[in-house]
């Protein structure tokens, strides 16, 4: 009965012009077109044949302009991998080498009702497709892939190709990729983990102790990343605070040997030395792996000290 209501109003919603005002109007086009018939074909194409693909008969709603999203007229946006088909959502998810992911979930999920959600899982080729739900309004797809390292759960936000919303009428293709590290939008999350630290200092006077904004990680990696590639050292990266406390973000989740300096501006750098959080020796340095907290967010944790 709503979507019947809403498109009752939208209807009546739109208002011919009567009177003196048709006869203004009227005027101004025919004016209009005057001009354009003898200034002739724009290089382009005809005018003549741009009117014919948005007359009517069949096939008119796939031709409208588009009124909200760069894709299309409600953001829906062909793929390289496939064409769009009316009340069909699917896509493929791959690693950034390209290879297709199996088992990755993809939700797809009304942004109007409840209760139409679709969990979706990529097959060996790394494909999705399905039906949509019945209902108006617009779409949103997401996913996530899941992997176990070292014993330890893994789940990961996968990067769309976009992120425009979609409707039933027109379908959608949307496709995925698995990025280890870079920016998630403009928000500060990321797709790779973070490493936090702490400066233990215990009984040392103040003007002894460190600052944490000085203190600088240096993290290889040991055997390949979480995706199977082979990561690089990060070294000196500048730390970042965060709800975590000091860190050193977007780190690609994998086992990593870690080693820590201060340097205080204008100092000579000098070793410190670190340990796992938790643990109890301090050393020159550590291997640890990345947990994963209850908002799948992946983080190391270690503890440094003089």
């Amino acid at each position: 009965m709503n979507e019947k209501a809403n498109q009752d109003d939208s209807t009546s919603g739109r208002r011919r012009p009567r009177g003196r005002a048709a006869v203004a109007i009227g005027a101004v086009v025919l004016a209009l077109s005057t001009t354009l018939a003898a200034c002739g074909p724009t290089s382009g194409g005809s005018s003549s044949k741009s009117r014919t693909s948005h007359g009517k008969g069949k096939g008119t709603a796939k031709t409208k302009s588009p009124r909200h999203g760069r894709d299309g007229s409600d953001g829906s946006r062909p793929s390289s991998r496939g064409t769009l088909e009316a009340g069909v959502v699917k896509g493929r998810v791959t690693d950034e080498a390209g290879r297709p992911l199996r088992g990755a979930k993809v939700v797809v999920q009304s942004q109007v009702y409840d209760d139409t959600d679709l969990v979706l899982v990529t097959d060996g080729q790394g494909s999705y497709r399905a039906e949509m739900p019945k209902a108006s309004g617009t779409f949103a797809a997401t996913a996530t892939i899941t992997r176990t390292r070292q014993g330890t759960s893994y789940t990961f936000d996968l990067a769309p190709d976009t992120a425009d919303p979609f409707t039933r009428q027109h379908g959608a293709v949307r496709d995925f990729t698995w990025r280890t590290s870079g920016r998630q939008g403009s928000g500060e999350r990321w797709y790779g983990g973070s490493v936090t630290y702490n400066v233990r200092l215990g009984d040392a006077p103040a003007d002894k102790r460190l600052s944490p904004e000085n203190v600088h990680l240096t993290l290889t990696p040991v055997g390949p990343l979480i995706d199977g590639s082979t990561g690089g050292t990060i070294a000196r990266r500048e730390p970042r605070f965060t709800g975590q406390g000091w860190a050193v973000v977007d780190v690609p989740v994998g086992r990593y040997r870690i080693t820590a300096e201060y340097a205080a501006p204008g100092g000579k750098p000098r070793p410190l030395l670190v340990r796992s959080t938790g643990t109890e020796a301090f050393s020159d340095e550590v291997t640890a792996d990345f947990k994963q907290d209850e908002s799948n967010r992946q983080i190391l944790s270690v503890e440094t000290r003089p």
